[in-house]
Protein backbone atom coordinates (compact mmCIF):
# COMPACT_ATOMS: atom_id res chain seq x y z
CA UNK A 1 0.00 0.00 0.00
CA UNK A 2 1.37 3.38 -0.98
CA UNK A 3 0.04 6.86 -0.58
CA UNK A 4 -2.41 7.93 2.06
CA UNK A 5 -3.68 5.57 4.79
CA UNK A 6 -6.87 3.71 3.84
CA UNK A 7 -6.31 4.44 0.13
CA UNK A 8 -5.23 1.83 -2.37
CA UNK A 9 -3.48 2.96 -5.49
CA UNK A 10 -3.98 1.08 -8.70
CA UNK A 11 -0.50 1.29 -10.27
CA UNK A 12 -0.16 2.57 -13.78
CA UNK A 13 -3.55 4.21 -13.92
CA UNK A 14 -3.24 6.51 -10.92
CA UNK A 15 -6.71 5.83 -9.56
CA UNK A 16 -7.50 5.38 -5.90
CA UNK A 17 -10.19 3.57 -3.97
CA UNK A 18 -10.97 4.93 -0.50
CA UNK A 19 -11.91 2.53 2.25
CA UNK A 20 -13.58 3.53 5.47
CA UNK A 21 -12.47 1.97 8.75
CA UNK A 22 -14.88 -0.96 8.49
CA UNK A 23 -14.60 -1.83 4.81
CA UNK A 24 -12.82 -4.70 3.16
CA UNK A 25 -11.35 -4.65 -0.32
CA UNK A 26 -12.20 -7.82 -2.22
CA UNK A 27 -9.62 -8.24 -4.94
CA UNK A 28 -10.49 -11.81 -5.97
CA UNK A 29 -9.96 -12.17 -9.68
CA UNK A 30 -7.95 -8.95 -10.03
CA UNK A 31 -4.82 -9.36 -12.11
CA UNK A 32 -1.84 -7.36 -10.88
CA UNK A 33 0.96 -6.82 -13.36
CA UNK A 34 4.37 -5.89 -12.09
CA UNK A 35 7.23 -7.18 -10.01
CA UNK A 36 4.90 -8.41 -7.25
CA UNK A 37 2.49 -10.15 -9.60
CA UNK A 38 1.37 -13.68 -8.87
CA UNK A 39 0.36 -16.20 -11.46
CA UNK A 40 -3.36 -16.69 -12.00
CA UNK A 41 -4.79 -20.03 -10.99
CA UNK A 42 -5.04 -22.55 -13.80
CA UNK A 43 -8.34 -22.81 -15.67
CA UNK A 44 -10.92 -25.10 -14.12
CA UNK A 45 -10.71 -27.47 -17.08
CA UNK A 46 -14.23 -27.61 -18.47
CA UNK A 47 -13.17 -25.61 -21.55
CA UNK A 48 -9.68 -27.03 -22.00
CA UNK A 49 -10.81 -29.59 -24.57
CA UNK A 50 -12.62 -27.08 -26.77
CA UNK A 51 -11.27 -25.54 -29.93
CA UNK A 52 -11.06 -21.77 -30.34
CA UNK A 53 -14.17 -21.88 -32.54
CA UNK A 54 -16.08 -23.78 -29.85
CA UNK A 55 -14.97 -21.33 -27.15
CA UNK A 56 -16.04 -18.48 -29.42
CA UNK A 57 -19.47 -20.12 -29.81
CA UNK A 58 -19.73 -20.61 -26.02
CA UNK A 59 -18.87 -16.93 -25.56
CA UNK A 60 -21.55 -15.86 -28.05
CA UNK A 61 -24.14 -18.04 -26.26
CA UNK A 62 -23.13 -16.61 -22.89
CA UNK A 63 -23.34 -13.03 -24.15
CA UNK A 64 -26.77 -13.76 -25.62
CA UNK A 65 -27.90 -15.25 -22.29
CA UNK A 66 -26.61 -12.26 -20.33
CA UNK A 67 -28.30 -9.79 -22.68
CA UNK A 68 -31.59 -11.68 -22.50
CA UNK A 69 -31.39 -11.77 -18.71
CA UNK A 70 -30.72 -8.03 -18.62
CA UNK A 71 -33.61 -7.37 -21.02
CA UNK A 72 -35.99 -9.42 -18.86
CA UNK A 73 -34.80 -7.64 -15.71
CA UNK A 74 -35.17 -4.17 -17.22
CA UNK A 75 -38.69 -5.00 -18.46
CA UNK A 76 -39.75 -5.48 -14.83
CA UNK A 77 -38.52 -2.08 -13.66
CA UNK A 78 -40.94 0.81 -13.25
CA UNK A 79 -40.23 4.46 -13.98
CA UNK A 80 -39.27 6.18 -10.74
CA UNK A 81 -38.11 9.47 -12.28
CA UNK A 82 -39.57 12.89 -11.62
CA UNK A 83 -40.88 12.92 -15.20
CA UNK A 84 -43.69 10.50 -14.32
CA UNK A 85 -43.92 10.84 -10.53
CA UNK A 86 -44.93 14.19 -9.14
CA UNK A 87 -44.32 13.60 -5.43
CA UNK A 88 -41.54 12.01 -3.44
CA UNK A 89 -44.04 9.51 -2.05
CA UNK A 90 -44.88 8.35 -5.58
CA UNK A 91 -41.19 8.04 -6.40
CA UNK A 92 -40.48 6.16 -3.17
CA UNK A 93 -43.16 3.57 -3.94
CA UNK A 94 -41.65 2.99 -7.40
CA UNK A 95 -38.08 2.88 -6.06
CA UNK A 96 -39.17 0.26 -3.51
CA UNK A 97 -40.75 -1.79 -6.30
CA UNK A 98 -37.51 -1.58 -8.26
CA UNK A 99 -35.51 -2.60 -5.20
CA UNK A 100 -37.64 -5.75 -4.88
CA UNK A 101 -37.20 -6.48 -8.59
CA UNK A 102 -33.43 -6.11 -8.19
CA UNK A 103 -33.37 -8.48 -5.21
CA UNK A 104 -35.47 -11.06 -7.07
CA UNK A 105 -33.25 -10.93 -10.16
CA UNK A 106 -30.02 -10.93 -8.15
CA UNK A 107 -31.15 -14.17 -6.53
CA UNK A 108 -32.31 -15.60 -9.86
CA UNK A 109 -28.93 -14.74 -11.42
CA UNK A 110 -26.88 -16.22 -8.57
CA UNK A 111 -28.89 -19.46 -8.67
CA UNK A 112 -28.66 -19.81 -12.45
CA UNK A 113 -25.95 -21.13 -14.74
CA UNK A 114 -24.75 -17.77 -16.09
CA UNK A 115 -22.25 -16.86 -13.32
CA UNK A 116 -20.32 -20.13 -13.49
CA UNK A 117 -20.26 -20.06 -17.30
CA UNK A 118 -18.99 -16.48 -17.28
CA UNK A 119 -16.27 -17.27 -14.75
CA UNK A 120 -15.13 -20.38 -16.61
CA UNK A 121 -14.63 -18.31 -19.78
CA UNK A 122 -12.57 -15.59 -18.16
CA UNK A 123 -10.33 -17.73 -15.95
Amino acid sequence: MRGRPNYWEFPGIGQFAKLDDHSRLNMDGVMIIGQNARRSPPPTGELSGLSNAQIHEESKNLIHGLLEFEKEYESQLVDSTWATNKTMDERQVKMNQNRLVFQRYAQKYSEGALPSKALSLVQ
